[in-house]
């Protein structure tokens, strides 16, 4: 059954899961951040979030970033590449960005 909408719908959204992993493992650290304020100042791990936390959180950050906007390049190149192959194939009928259609355009 390869092929159908649902399939095509499931394969769209894989580009999209590296960007909630992402999320998620931002969300941990900004969690775990918060958590070591609260804590015992003397334990290792509220050290390592002083040590480390600041520029863990913006590598996170940044990569959430690039991870965020190469998903929704490649979703816009596969979108444009279904519309150009599912476009019907006699000219003059097209319809430009805007809407319009372009066969009855008179200037």
């Amino acid at each position: 059954m390869t092929g159908t909408k649902q399939d095509e719908s499931i394969r769209d959204r894989l580009v999209f899961y590296p960007v909630a992993v992402m999320g998620g493992v931002f969300c941990i650290t900004v969690f775990l951040a918060v958590a070591a304020t609260f804590g015992d100042p003397a334990h290792p791990l509220h050290d390592l979030i002083n040590r480390f936390g600041t520029p863990v959180l913006l590598i996170e950050a940044g990569l959430l970033v690039v991870v965020g906007l190469l998903a929704m390049t490649i979703d816009r190149v596969l979108t444009l590449r279904r519309r150009s192959q599912n476009s019907p194939a006699q000219g003059g009928t097209e319809e430009t960005a805007s809407g319009s259609s372009e066969a009855g355009h008179v200037d």
